[in-house]
């Protein structure tokens, strides 16, 4: 049995309701605790993709994928990433969108995790696998409600 889930968020800055960018989004996931690096290789949505999600993985540092992101994210690209809890496999595919791009899709979430690492489980019993969706929220939502920034709206979805 297939299952899909995600988590949608809508950041904010604190003091102003604008956007946060993609680029300070991924920055907050990598100071607190999120990675991009697996097995020595970062994955993500190549420049030019066009919505193709044609994932591309790669040995280089952060700063040469940062600044391919922010090409993507000057040219309203979609800013695609496989990302991992810590050192675990726990993780999923990111999506962030910059605001033209919110704009022109009708799409009212600025980032969505596809939970699609070694979901982390509530329950496990063979046929029923239900997502600890608290584990995610703590590991975070959590982290987007300090500083400057604030989740406006999340949703979860699990379709089993």
């Amino acid at each position: 049995m297939s299952v899909s889930a995600s988590i949608d968020l809508r950041v904010v800055e604190r003091y102003s309701g604008n956007l946060v960018s993609p680029i300070k989004i991924i920055e907050i996931l990598l100071k607190h605790g999120w990675r991009v690096e697996r097995n020595g290789y970062i994955c993500y949505l190549p420049l030019g993709d066009e919505d193709n999600f044609a994932w591309s993985s790669y040995t280089m540092g952060i700063e040469s994928l940062m600044k391919i992101l922010r090409q993507k994210e000057a040219q309203d690209e979609i800013i695609g990433l496989i990302l991992n809890w810590q050192d675990t496999d726990i993780g999923g595919d990111l999506l962030l969108w910059t605001k033209k791009e919110m704009t022109e899709k009708s799409i009212h979430t600025s980032m969505s995790l596809c939970l699609t690492m070694n979901r982390k489980l509530l329950i496990d019993d063979g046929q029923l696998k239900i997502t600890d969706v608290n584990w995610y929220i703590v590991n975070l939502l959590k982290i987007f409600n300090q500083g400057d920034t604030l989740v406006e709206y999340y949703t979860y979805e699990e379709h089993i």
